[in-house]
Protein backbone atom coordinates (compact mmCIF):
# COMPACT_ATOMS: atom_id res chain seq x y z
CA UNK A 1 0.00 0.00 0.00
CA UNK A 2 1.37 2.97 -1.02
CA UNK A 3 1.88 6.29 1.26
CA UNK A 4 0.12 9.89 0.06
CA UNK A 5 0.95 13.35 1.16
CA UNK A 6 -1.90 15.04 2.17
CA UNK A 7 -1.00 18.63 1.18
CA UNK A 8 -3.28 20.37 3.80
CA UNK A 9 -0.68 18.58 6.98
CA UNK A 10 1.97 19.97 5.21
CA UNK A 11 0.64 23.10 4.92
CA UNK A 12 -0.20 22.80 8.91
CA UNK A 13 3.23 21.65 9.93
CA UNK A 14 5.33 24.42 7.56
CA UNK A 15 2.92 27.00 9.41
CA UNK A 16 3.38 25.23 13.10
CA UNK A 17 7.24 25.38 12.17
CA UNK A 18 7.24 28.97 10.69
CA UNK A 19 5.60 30.21 13.74
CA UNK A 20 7.53 28.48 16.18
CA UNK A 21 10.83 29.45 14.61
CA UNK A 22 9.75 32.97 15.01
CA UNK A 23 8.68 33.09 18.29
CA UNK A 24 12.01 31.64 19.18
CA UNK A 25 13.19 34.59 17.33
CA UNK A 26 11.44 36.82 18.67
CA UNK A 27 12.04 35.59 22.19
CA UNK A 28 15.46 36.08 21.37
CA UNK A 29 15.38 39.40 20.09
CA UNK A 30 13.61 40.61 23.50
CA UNK A 31 16.04 38.95 25.57
CA UNK A 32 18.97 41.09 23.84
CA UNK A 33 17.52 43.72 23.03
CA UNK A 34 20.40 46.01 24.81
CA UNK A 35 22.79 44.38 22.52
CA UNK A 36 21.03 44.86 19.38
CA UNK A 37 20.52 48.46 20.46
CA UNK A 38 24.45 48.79 21.59
CA UNK A 39 24.83 47.39 18.02
CA UNK A 40 22.75 49.69 16.35
CA UNK A 41 24.15 52.66 18.25
CA UNK A 42 27.72 51.62 17.09
CA UNK A 43 26.58 51.72 13.04
CA UNK A 44 25.39 54.71 13.82
CA UNK A 45 28.36 56.25 15.25
CA UNK A 46 30.32 55.08 12.67
CA UNK A 47 28.02 56.56 9.87
CA UNK A 48 28.00 59.79 11.70
CA UNK A 49 29.25 61.70 9.16
CA UNK A 50 27.30 60.77 6.44
CA UNK A 51 24.36 61.29 8.83
CA UNK A 52 25.80 65.03 9.27
CA UNK A 53 25.82 65.33 5.62
CA UNK A 54 22.58 64.18 4.42
CA UNK A 55 21.38 66.73 6.95
CA UNK A 56 23.71 69.48 5.72
CA UNK A 57 23.09 68.82 1.94
CA UNK A 58 19.44 68.54 2.75
CA UNK A 59 19.22 71.94 4.70
CA UNK A 60 21.10 73.49 1.52
CA UNK A 61 19.40 72.33 -1.38
CA UNK A 62 16.47 74.88 -0.95
CA UNK A 63 19.73 76.96 -1.65
CA UNK A 64 21.27 75.60 -4.69
CA UNK A 65 18.12 74.99 -6.49
CA UNK A 66 17.22 78.76 -5.91
CA UNK A 67 20.75 80.11 -7.08
CA UNK A 68 21.11 77.55 -10.23
CA UNK A 69 17.29 77.64 -11.53
CA UNK A 70 15.71 80.95 -10.22
CA UNK A 71 19.23 83.13 -10.97
CA UNK A 72 21.84 81.11 -13.19
CA UNK A 73 19.27 79.58 -15.50
CA UNK A 74 17.37 82.53 -16.08
CA UNK A 75 20.48 84.90 -16.57
CA UNK A 76 21.74 82.25 -19.01
CA UNK A 77 18.06 82.71 -20.80
CA UNK A 78 18.55 86.74 -21.19
CA UNK A 79 22.26 85.90 -22.24
CA UNK A 80 20.91 83.60 -25.16
CA UNK A 81 23.33 80.89 -23.73
CA UNK A 82 23.19 77.55 -24.99
CA UNK A 83 22.43 75.37 -21.89
CA UNK A 84 25.40 72.52 -22.37
CA UNK A 85 26.15 70.23 -19.81
CA UNK A 86 29.57 71.64 -19.06
CA UNK A 87 27.49 74.78 -18.09
CA UNK A 88 25.23 72.65 -16.03
CA UNK A 89 28.10 71.15 -14.36
CA UNK A 90 29.15 74.90 -13.61
CA UNK A 91 26.54 75.88 -12.44
CA UNK A 92 25.64 73.15 -10.03
CA UNK A 93 28.84 73.42 -8.67
CA UNK A 94 29.08 77.29 -8.19
CA UNK A 95 25.77 76.87 -6.34
CA UNK A 96 26.94 74.57 -4.26
CA UNK A 97 29.76 76.26 -3.02
CA UNK A 98 28.26 80.15 -2.83
CA UNK A 99 25.30 77.71 -0.47
CA UNK A 100 28.57 75.99 1.68
CA UNK A 101 30.02 79.68 1.61
CA UNK A 102 26.73 80.76 2.97
CA UNK A 103 26.66 78.72 6.02
CA UNK A 104 30.20 78.99 7.02
CA UNK A 105 30.14 82.54 6.93
CA UNK A 106 26.84 82.56 8.92
CA UNK A 107 28.82 80.52 11.33
CA UNK A 108 31.78 82.45 11.79
CA UNK A 109 29.61 85.43 12.20
CA UNK A 110 27.52 83.50 15.42
CA UNK A 111 31.00 82.68 16.78
CA UNK A 112 32.34 85.93 15.79
CA UNK A 113 29.75 87.37 17.88
CA UNK A 114 29.39 84.87 20.53
CA UNK A 115 32.91 83.92 21.89
CA UNK A 116 34.18 87.30 22.86
CA UNK A 117 30.59 88.19 24.70
CA UNK A 118 31.07 85.12 26.16
CA UNK A 119 34.75 85.20 27.70
CA UNK A 120 34.08 88.99 28.65
CA UNK A 121 30.97 87.98 31.04
CA UNK A 122 33.08 84.72 32.26
CA UNK A 123 35.47 87.22 33.09
CA UNK A 124 33.17 89.72 34.51
CA UNK A 125 31.46 86.94 36.63
CA UNK A 126 34.46 85.20 38.24
CA UNK A 127 36.06 89.24 38.81
CA UNK A 128 32.59 90.19 40.59
CA UNK A 129 31.81 86.84 42.60
CA UNK A 130 33.98 88.28 45.57
CA UNK A 131 31.95 91.56 45.69
CA UNK A 132 28.04 89.80 45.01
CA UNK A 133 29.17 86.98 47.65
CA UNK A 134 30.21 89.77 50.51
CA UNK A 135 26.80 91.59 49.60
CA UNK A 136 24.89 88.37 49.74
CA UNK A 137 26.31 87.51 53.24
CA UNK A 138 25.62 90.85 54.35
CA UNK A 139 21.70 90.68 53.30
CA UNK A 140 21.44 87.41 55.36
CA UNK A 141 23.32 89.12 58.45
CA UNK A 142 21.56 91.92 58.31
CA UNK A 143 17.86 90.00 58.23
CA UNK A 144 19.08 87.52 60.90
CA UNK A 145 20.54 90.29 63.52
CA UNK A 146 16.42 90.61 63.83
CA UNK A 147 15.02 87.18 63.73
CA UNK A 148 17.20 84.48 65.92
CA UNK A 149 15.10 82.08 64.31
CA UNK A 150 16.23 82.06 61.21
CA UNK A 151 20.32 82.39 62.48
CA UNK A 152 19.50 78.64 63.59
CA UNK A 153 18.07 77.62 59.95
CA UNK A 154 20.80 79.45 58.76
CA UNK A 155 23.23 77.76 60.72
CA UNK A 156 22.05 74.03 60.04
CA UNK A 157 21.79 74.97 56.50
CA UNK A 158 25.57 75.86 56.62
CA UNK A 159 25.97 72.81 58.18
CA UNK A 160 24.51 70.63 55.34
CA UNK A 161 26.39 72.48 52.81
CA UNK A 162 29.69 72.18 54.45
CA UNK A 163 29.26 68.23 54.44
CA UNK A 164 27.51 68.39 51.15
CA UNK A 165 31.15 69.83 49.72
CA UNK A 166 32.57 67.74 51.91
CA UNK A 167 31.26 64.80 49.81
CA UNK A 168 31.28 66.89 46.34
CA UNK A 169 35.08 67.14 46.27
CA UNK A 170 36.24 63.53 45.67
CA UNK A 171 33.77 63.59 42.70
CA UNK A 172 35.95 66.41 41.38
CA UNK A 173 38.52 64.00 39.83
CA UNK A 174 35.83 62.22 38.08
CA UNK A 175 34.77 65.18 36.48
CA UNK A 176 37.89 66.32 35.19
CA UNK A 177 38.34 63.13 33.49
CA UNK A 178 34.68 62.85 32.34
CA UNK A 179 35.78 66.83 30.87
CA UNK A 180 38.63 65.73 29.51
CA UNK A 181 36.42 62.99 27.41
CA UNK A 182 34.11 65.49 26.82
CA UNK A 183 36.55 67.53 24.95
CA UNK A 184 37.92 64.65 22.95
CA UNK A 185 34.47 63.97 22.24
CA UNK A 186 33.92 67.61 21.13
CA UNK A 187 36.96 67.22 18.51
CA UNK A 188 35.91 63.80 17.43
CA UNK A 189 32.18 66.07 16.76
CA UNK A 190 34.19 68.45 14.86
CA UNK A 191 36.05 65.74 12.37
CA UNK A 192 32.58 64.68 11.55
CA UNK A 193 30.77 67.65 10.63
CA UNK A 194 33.83 68.43 8.92
CA UNK A 195 33.81 65.31 6.32
CA UNK A 196 30.07 65.38 6.62
CA UNK A 197 30.50 69.07 4.77
CA UNK A 198 32.86 67.02 2.38
CA UNK A 199 30.02 64.47 1.76
CA UNK A 200 27.30 67.02 1.80
CA UNK A 201 29.04 68.23 -1.68
CA UNK A 202 28.97 64.99 -3.05
CA UNK A 203 25.12 64.18 -2.56
CA UNK A 204 24.21 67.93 -3.52
CA UNK A 205 26.51 67.43 -6.65
CA UNK A 206 24.76 64.26 -7.87
CA UNK A 207 21.08 64.78 -5.95
CA UNK A 208 18.91 63.99 -9.61
CA UNK A 209 21.09 60.68 -9.53
CA UNK A 210 20.28 59.67 -5.48
CA UNK A 211 16.50 60.59 -5.78
CA UNK A 212 16.76 58.50 -9.72
CA UNK A 213 18.24 55.32 -7.60
CA UNK A 214 15.77 55.66 -4.84
CA UNK A 215 12.13 55.83 -6.93
CA UNK A 216 13.96 53.10 -8.99
CA UNK A 217 14.20 50.68 -6.07
CA UNK A 218 10.62 51.34 -4.52
CA UNK A 219 9.20 50.53 -7.68
CA UNK A 220 11.41 47.47 -7.94
CA UNK A 221 9.75 46.49 -4.76
CA UNK A 222 6.27 47.33 -4.69
CA UNK A 223 3.68 47.45 -7.40
CA UNK A 224 2.84 51.01 -9.06
CA UNK A 225 0.00 52.09 -7.37
CA UNK A 226 1.63 51.29 -3.79
CA UNK A 227 4.79 52.74 -4.80
CA UNK A 228 3.12 56.08 -6.38
CA UNK A 229 1.42 56.04 -2.71
CA UNK A 230 5.13 56.00 -1.45
CA UNK A 231 6.42 58.48 -3.43
CA UNK A 232 3.70 61.25 -3.02
CA UNK A 233 4.06 60.31 0.88
CA UNK A 234 7.51 61.04 0.96
CA UNK A 235 6.82 64.62 -1.23
CA UNK A 236 4.53 65.62 1.74
CA UNK A 237 7.03 64.48 4.62
CA UNK A 238 9.60 67.04 2.53
CA UNK A 239 7.24 69.83 2.37
CA UNK A 240 6.01 69.53 5.70
CA UNK A 241 9.85 69.29 7.06
CA UNK A 242 11.62 71.41 4.72
CA UNK A 243 8.54 74.12 5.06
CA UNK A 244 8.59 74.32 8.87
CA UNK A 245 12.29 74.13 9.27
CA UNK A 246 13.54 76.73 6.79
CA UNK A 247 10.38 79.07 8.16
CA UNK A 248 11.68 78.79 11.82
CA UNK A 249 14.81 79.49 10.83
CA UNK A 250 13.69 83.11 8.63
CA UNK A 251 11.61 83.45 11.65
CA UNK A 252 14.23 83.22 14.33
CA UNK A 253 17.07 85.36 12.94
CA UNK A 254 14.05 87.99 12.54
CA UNK A 255 13.55 87.59 16.20
CA UNK A 256 17.33 87.47 17.30
CA UNK A 257 17.41 90.72 15.15
CA UNK A 258 14.55 92.27 16.91
CA UNK A 259 16.07 90.91 20.57
CA UNK A 260 18.86 93.03 19.57
CA UNK A 261 17.22 96.29 18.78
CA UNK A 262 15.69 96.35 21.41
CA UNK A 263 18.18 95.29 24.36
CA UNK A 264 20.61 97.78 22.56
CA UNK A 265 17.96 100.50 23.03
CA UNK A 266 17.55 99.45 26.52
CA UNK A 267 21.21 99.19 27.28
CA UNK A 268 20.88 95.27 28.41
CA UNK A 269 24.30 93.92 28.97
CA UNK A 270 25.49 91.26 26.78
CA UNK A 271 22.88 92.04 24.32
CA UNK A 272 24.97 90.12 21.37
CA UNK A 273 25.14 87.27 23.57
CA UNK A 274 21.62 87.54 24.21
CA UNK A 275 20.49 87.77 20.91
CA UNK A 276 21.92 84.94 19.78
CA UNK A 277 21.10 83.10 22.51
CA UNK A 278 17.10 84.15 22.01
CA UNK A 279 17.61 83.58 17.97
CA UNK A 280 19.09 80.07 18.22
CA UNK A 281 16.54 78.87 20.76
CA UNK A 282 13.57 80.27 19.14
CA UNK A 283 14.18 77.41 16.56
CA UNK A 284 12.73 75.00 19.46
CA UNK A 285 8.96 75.68 19.08
CA UNK A 286 6.76 77.44 22.01
CA UNK A 287 9.28 76.72 24.85
CA UNK A 288 12.60 77.71 22.75
CA UNK A 289 12.49 81.34 23.58
CA UNK A 290 11.50 80.56 27.44
CA UNK A 291 14.57 77.97 27.18
CA UNK A 292 17.26 81.10 25.83
CA UNK A 293 15.91 83.68 28.42
CA UNK A 294 16.26 81.39 31.88
CA UNK A 295 20.33 81.96 31.05
CA UNK A 296 20.13 85.36 29.76
CA UNK A 297 18.22 86.83 32.83
CA UNK A 298 20.73 85.50 35.02
CA UNK A 299 23.60 87.02 32.88
CA UNK A 300 21.38 89.92 33.27
CA UNK A 301 21.20 89.91 37.06
CA UNK A 302 24.51 89.46 37.93
CA UNK A 303 24.81 93.23 36.21
CA UNK A 304 22.12 94.54 36.94
CA UNK A 305 18.61 93.34 38.56
CA UNK A 306 16.04 95.89 37.07
CA UNK A 307 17.09 95.61 33.79
CA UNK A 308 16.44 91.57 34.16
CA UNK A 309 13.08 92.30 35.14
CA UNK A 310 13.10 94.67 32.25
CA UNK A 311 14.19 92.07 30.31
CA UNK A 312 11.85 88.99 31.32
CA UNK A 313 9.23 91.54 30.34
CA UNK A 314 10.19 92.05 27.36
CA UNK A 315 10.75 88.19 26.27
CA UNK A 316 7.12 87.78 27.38
CA UNK A 317 5.96 90.20 25.25
CA UNK A 318 8.67 88.72 21.77
CA UNK A 319 7.17 85.69 22.37
CA UNK A 320 3.30 86.72 22.49
CA UNK A 321 4.58 88.97 18.73
CA UNK A 322 6.09 85.68 17.62
CA UNK A 323 3.27 82.67 18.58
CA UNK A 324 0.57 85.06 17.58
CA UNK A 325 1.58 87.14 14.41
CA UNK A 326 5.28 86.80 13.28
CA UNK A 327 4.99 83.01 13.10
CA UNK A 328 2.16 81.93 11.68
CA UNK A 329 3.01 84.38 8.93
CA UNK A 330 5.94 83.00 8.50
CA UNK A 331 5.33 79.41 8.58
CA UNK A 332 1.51 79.43 7.08
CA UNK A 333 0.48 76.30 6.65
CA UNK A 334 3.49 74.45 7.23
CA UNK A 335 2.30 72.28 10.14
CA UNK A 336 -1.28 72.32 10.41
CA UNK A 337 -1.40 71.77 13.60
CA UNK A 338 -2.89 73.31 16.69
CA UNK A 339 -1.03 74.33 20.29
CA UNK A 340 -1.62 71.67 21.73
CA UNK A 341 -0.75 69.35 19.55
CA UNK A 342 2.83 71.25 19.03
CA UNK A 343 3.13 71.18 22.62
CA UNK A 344 2.31 67.77 22.94
CA UNK A 345 4.64 66.80 20.07
CA UNK A 346 7.69 68.84 21.86
CA UNK A 347 6.98 66.58 25.13
CA UNK A 348 6.65 63.87 23.16
CA UNK A 349 9.65 63.69 20.83
CA UNK A 350 12.25 65.97 22.88
CA UNK A 351 11.45 63.09 25.65
CA UNK A 352 12.23 60.25 23.57
CA UNK A 353 15.15 61.84 21.27
CA UNK A 354 16.36 64.92 23.40
CA UNK A 355 16.90 68.38 22.15
CA UNK A 356 16.99 66.85 18.35
CA UNK A 357 13.69 65.81 18.80
CA UNK A 358 12.48 69.17 20.21
CA UNK A 359 13.75 70.46 16.56
CA UNK A 360 12.42 68.03 14.61
CA UNK A 361 9.57 66.78 16.57
CA UNK A 362 6.71 69.84 15.58
CA UNK A 363 7.32 68.64 11.51
CA UNK A 364 7.80 65.01 12.20
CA UNK A 365 4.37 64.97 14.76
CA UNK A 366 2.58 66.70 11.73
CA UNK A 367 3.76 64.16 9.19
CA UNK A 368 1.60 61.23 11.70
CA UNK A 369 -1.24 63.46 12.51
CA UNK A 370 -1.82 64.45 9.01
CA UNK A 371 -1.39 60.16 7.74
CA UNK A 372 -3.72 59.29 10.62
CA UNK A 373 -6.00 61.91 9.39
CA UNK A 374 -6.28 60.70 5.93
CA UNK A 375 -6.82 57.25 7.22
CA UNK A 376 -9.58 58.68 9.13
CA UNK A 377 -11.42 60.21 6.23
CA UNK A 378 -10.25 57.33 3.98
CA UNK A 379 -12.46 55.21 6.19
CA UNK A 380 -15.53 57.83 6.17
CA UNK A 381 -15.31 58.49 2.58
CA UNK A 382 -15.90 54.59 2.68
CA UNK A 383 -18.91 54.77 4.45
CA UNK A 384 -20.08 57.79 2.32
CA UNK A 385 -20.31 60.19 5.07
CA UNK A 386 -18.61 63.66 5.58
CA UNK A 387 -15.21 63.94 6.44
CA UNK A 388 -15.10 67.55 7.82
CA UNK A 389 -14.71 67.59 11.56
CA UNK A 390 -17.16 70.59 11.85
CA UNK A 391 -19.96 68.07 10.73
CA UNK A 392 -19.48 66.40 14.24
CA UNK A 393 -18.96 69.55 16.67
CA UNK A 394 -22.98 69.39 18.01
CA UNK A 395 -23.68 65.97 16.28
CA UNK A 396 -26.37 64.12 18.49
CA UNK A 397 -26.88 61.05 16.18
CA UNK A 398 -27.28 59.26 13.09
CA UNK A 399 -30.58 58.14 11.85
CA UNK A 400 -29.95 55.13 10.19
CA UNK A 401 -30.23 54.44 6.77
CA UNK A 402 -33.33 52.61 4.83
CA UNK A 403 -32.80 50.10 1.86
CA UNK A 404 -29.36 50.40 -0.09
CA UNK A 405 -28.44 53.35 2.43
CA UNK A 406 -26.13 52.34 5.56
CA UNK A 407 -26.13 55.54 6.87
CA UNK A 408 -29.45 58.44 7.28
CA UNK A 409 -29.18 62.17 8.11
CA UNK A 410 -27.37 63.72 10.97
CA UNK A 411 -28.95 64.60 13.65
CA UNK A 412 -27.81 67.78 15.69
CA UNK A 413 -28.48 69.11 19.48
CA UNK A 414 -31.74 71.43 19.21
CA UNK A 415 -29.70 74.49 20.17
CA UNK A 416 -29.50 77.81 18.03
CA UNK A 417 -26.24 78.68 19.14
CA UNK A 418 -24.48 75.49 18.53
CA UNK A 419 -25.87 75.36 15.17
CA UNK A 420 -24.39 79.48 14.40
CA UNK A 421 -21.57 78.40 15.98
CA UNK A 422 -20.96 75.10 13.71
CA UNK A 423 -21.82 77.51 10.44
CA UNK A 424 -19.50 79.86 11.69
CA UNK A 425 -16.52 77.45 12.02
CA UNK A 426 -18.01 76.22 8.30
CA UNK A 427 -17.47 79.47 7.11
CA UNK A 428 -13.60 79.88 8.47
CA UNK A 429 -12.75 76.68 6.76
CA UNK A 430 -12.63 77.70 3.01
CA UNK A 431 -11.38 74.12 2.35
CA UNK A 432 -13.95 72.11 3.55
CA UNK A 433 -15.30 69.22 1.72
CA UNK A 434 -18.88 69.44 3.15
CA UNK A 435 -21.34 72.25 1.00
CA UNK A 436 -22.05 75.01 3.51
CA UNK A 437 -25.49 75.72 1.74
CA UNK A 438 -26.49 71.93 2.34
CA UNK A 439 -25.37 71.60 5.44
CA UNK A 440 -27.76 74.83 6.49
CA UNK A 441 -30.32 72.79 4.69
CA UNK A 442 -29.94 69.98 6.94
CA UNK A 443 -30.25 72.04 10.33
CA UNK A 444 -33.08 74.25 8.72
CA UNK A 445 -35.10 71.14 7.96
CA UNK A 446 -33.89 69.61 10.81
CA UNK A 447 -35.35 72.37 13.63
CA UNK A 448 -38.21 72.44 11.42
CA UNK A 449 -39.18 68.98 11.87
CA UNK A 450 -38.45 68.94 15.76
CA UNK A 451 -41.11 71.89 16.18
CA UNK A 452 -43.94 70.52 14.40
CA UNK A 453 -43.18 67.43 16.68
Amino acid sequence: MKYRWDIKYLYWGMTAFIVLALSILFHNSISKISSIFSSVGYFLNILKPVIYGIVIAYLLTPIVNFLEKKLLYKLYDKLSFDLSDKLKKFSRGFSVFIALALLLLMIYGLLYMLIPQLIDSISTFVISAPSYLDNFQDFVLDIMKNNPTLEEYFVTASEYFVDFLNDLLPQVKVFLSQLSSGIFDFFVVIKNVVIGFIISIYIMNSKEVFTGQAKKLIYALFKPRRANFYIESCRFVHKKFIGFILGKIIDSIIIGIICYIVTSIMKTPYNVLISVIIGVTNVIPFFGPYIGAVPSAFLILLVNPIQAIYFVIFIIILQTFDGNILGPRILSESTDLSSFWIIFAILLMGGLFGIIGMFIGVPLFAVIYAAIAGYINNLLRLKKMPTNHEDYLYLDHIELGHGAEKYGEFVYHNTEENINSTVADKEKNKSSAVNLAAFKDRVTDFLKNRKNK
